[in-house]
């Protein structure tokens, strides 16, 4: 009797818990160190991402590994555990694409980065934003849109 209490209280406690969105399995979207939808288009990065966080220092650093999308990064001065909003100038996000030769380099002009877990050896959390970049090649300035962004990265 005991273990069936014990058994029902474990399938109340998990049909409570928070429903899984992603559209990969939750294997696949596990691997990701970095993931997102860069303008529709599923963005994982599963290794080769790193982050270079000195509390001293006072600023974090963050990118993703090279895919064939590019490379997503970001530059935060003063990072605390919380939202904080990503701008042109201060808090940035950028994201390089052709496979990182940057040949259109975007910049954060709004969105946010939240850090669910921040310390030197483990930062997690998510983040949207929209970026513009000049195209060389054409002249012109391409916006993109990055949504349903999320990280985890450990170093020892």
């Amino acid at each position: 009797m005991k273990n069936l209490f014990f058994l029902l209280a474990i399938l109340f406690a998990v049909s409570c818990g928070k429903e899984y969105t992603s559209d990969k399995s939750e294997e696949e979207d596990d691997l990701c160190e970095f993931s997102a939808k860069i303008n529709g288009e599923d963005f994982c990065s599963w290794y080769g991402g790193y982050f270079d966080y000195d509390p001293a220092d006072g600023e974090i650093y963050l990118q993703s590994g090279i895919r064939a999308l590019g490379i997503l990064s970001f530059s935060i001065p003063n990072p605390r555990k919380g939202v904080i909003t990503l701008d042109k100038d201060r808090n940035v996000a950028m994201f390089s694409d052709e496979n990182g030769f940057y040949s259109i380099y975007y910049i954060s002009q709004s969105g946010s980065i939240t850090f669910e877990k921040l310390s030197t050896t483990e930062v997690k959390g998510t983040f949207d934003f929209t970026a513009t970049g000049k195209d060389e090649e054409t002249n012109t300035i391409r916006t993109i849109r990055v949504t349903n962004g999320r990280f985890f990265l450990q170093q020892e």
